[in-house]
């Protein structure tokens, strides 16, 4: 399946896109995803559009999501919280069941800590439920 990005950004012809994006702090990673648009209609004049602003942030923190693909289905995904960069936390990381003990996990964990790292922090924090014995013992 050729995605529309693709059009875009790949091939010798399309470097100077990439040079666009690159500008922008895109990193080779991120190119090399599917380029998601998020437009809002965002206006102080509007009263009803005074809050998109936020709507459309909170969209693109959802595609900022890191998923794990099986061909092109996901089958997992984790949400990671930069907010305090000193003590970043490992959210969310869900994996589907028919998909589990196969190596998405282990990636997903990994992406996370990369991100962790590349914002200064030395350590990623992970919010386990105490009852969870099973899973305490996996992250360890």
């Amino acid at each position: 399946m050729q995605l529309n990005s693709e059009s875009v950004l790949k091939g010798a012809e399309r470097a100077p896109n990439r040079s666009l994006f690159y500008a922008l702090g895109y990193t080779d990673e991120e190119i090399n995803r599917p380029l998601i648009g998020v437009v809002s209609a965002y206006s102080e004049i509007v009263p009803g559009h005074a809050h998109l602003d936020k709507l459309a942030e909170a969209v693109k923190a959802g595609v900022r999501m890191a998923g794990a693909l099986d061909g092109d289905v996901m089958i997992g995904f984790a949400v990671l919280d930069l907010s305090d960069a000193e003590k970043p936390e490992l959210e969310k990381l869900s994996v589907l069941p028919q998909s589990r003990h196969q190596g998405a996990g282990k990636l997903l964990v990994g992406w996370a800590s990369e991100q962790a790292r590349a914002a200064g922090a030395a350590a990623l924090r992970i919010g386990i439920i105490e009852e969870n014995v099973r899973l305490r013992a996996w992250y360890k």
